[in-house]
């Protein structure tokens, strides 16, 4: 499953991307609404994740 995770805190998000991988996910970060906008465009994820502040 492809994975589009959206989160400012790169702390808070590595967690997150390090046990998604785990699980055999692949895992696109990116820091932005704008930035998971063209992220999304780039290739359309099973499955998104974002911090909602």
């Amino acid at each position: 499953m492809h994975v589009l995770l959206v989160d400012d805190s790169r702390a808070t998000s590595l967690p997150i991307q390090r046990f998604m991988e785990q699980q055999g996910h692949e895992v696109t970060y990116v820091q932005n609404g704008r930035l998971a906008v063209e992220a999304y465009q780039a290739r359309v994820p099973d499955l998104v994740l974002m911090d909602v502040i």
